[in-house]
């Protein structure tokens, strides 16, 4: 449903007994990422939507 208003969906911090039992429920992550902290969860939807920013060093190098 979320997606149906343009929003990309993120669950973080599912530890790994949490999300094979939602699994086993029949749950499906289909229309959703995952992600193991929030600070993953940030970077995955960054590389998604293209707003990822190259490194650049002091001296301006790549």
């Amino acid at each position: 449903m979320i997606r149906l208003r343009g929003a990309e969906t993120v669950i973080v911090g599912l530890r790994p007994e949490v999300a094979f039992a939602m699994v086993q429920l029949g749950l499906a992550f289909d229309d959703m990422h995952t992600a193991l902290d929030l600070e993953e969860g940030l970077a995955l939807l960054n590389r998604t939507l293209g707003l990822e920013k190259p490194m650049i060093g002091p001296d301006g190098a790549g």
